[in-house]
């Protein structure tokens, strides 16, 4: 197992990707979905968590601590709120930056006044936690049964973090950390950092899906609209190939005003048609 700083550092090159990923879905999408933005926010954010841990030591313990942890559980809500402005159930905001603003004052409390850090790591799980768990929601049970279909991969994802954070707390409470040095943490905490890590890649993953899932969901839609107002009009219209003039596709104006049969006009080609 890799040690806890070669784990924080690949966690920010993938954090760093992550980062790039959404920006470039943000810039070609962003005038088709709403929320993409937060997405490339959320990453950003976390990004720069990640830069203030690996220097957890060499600049003040507060940004590395602190800040640093009030900014990776921003992240978090960032992309519940991207999630819920994607799919068009946007919820209560106010109640998740409270809880964030709870979240810093009590890191701050137990980094400044009375200094713990198995509190402390309870209090970053159990906020991963508890946002994970709203997302989860909104995807599973807030969206339309149509939106469903595209979000159930990224809520399976997401439910990942409900099960490492779970466990995250549940091994802290048993066994809790001897040192206060996060960097000498032990195996468990190694092993956390990697599972993760791991779904970090899965979440941009299922992120890029879900984007181009919902883009083929439209052309579907389009698609379906074209083909009902194709064959609701009530003048004979008639699909040809440049290619050779083929007759591929006539709608039933056509057929009920010539009185042809489907089978007979896509047979023909479209000079044959006019000089019959």
């Amino acid at each position: 197992m890799l040690d806890i700083k070669t784990l924080v550092m690949m966690n920010l090159m993938l954090n760093t990707i992550g980062a790039g990923t959404m920006a470039i879905i943000w810039r070609q999408n962003r005038s088709r979905f709403a929320g993409i933005s937060l997405w490339f926010f959320s990453m950003a954010l976390q990004t720069v968590s990640s830069v203030l841990l690996v220097l957890r030591g060499i600049i003040p313990d507060f940004a590395s601590i602190v800040l640093s942890n009030t900014m990776l559980a921003g992240g978090v809500i960032l992309l519940l709120l991207g999630l819920e402005e994607f799919v068009g159930r946007k919820g209560s905001r106010i109640s998740n930056f409270i809880l964030l603003a709870v979240f810093a004052i009590l890191m701050t409390y137990f980094y400044r006044i009375q200094p713990n850090i198995n509190v402390r790591e309870i209090l970053i799980s159990a906020m991963i936690l508890v946002i994970a768990a709203q997302i989860c929601r909104l995807l599973f049970r807030r969206v339309t049964p149509d939106l469903m279909k595209i979000t159930r991969i990224t809520g399976i994802v997401v439910s990942g973090y409900i099960f490492i954070s779970t466990g995250r707390i549940i091994l802290v409470v048993l066994y809790p950390m001897k040192t206060g040095d996060f960097f000498k943490s032990d195996l468990s905490d190694s092993l956390v950092i990697s599972l993760y890590a791991g779904l970090t890649c899965c979440l941009m993953i299922s992120l890029i899906l879900l984007v181009n899932r919902r883009l083929f969901q439209q052309v579907q839609v389009q698609e379906q609209k074209y083909i009902m107002a194709f064959h609701s009009s009530p003048y004979a219209i008639m699909l040809t190939r440049l290619s050779d003039g083929g007759i591929f596709e006539v709608n039933d104006g056509f057929v009920n005003t010539t009185g042809y049969s489907y089978a007979e006009v896509r047979a023909r080609q479209c000079m044959n048609w006019v000089s019959a």
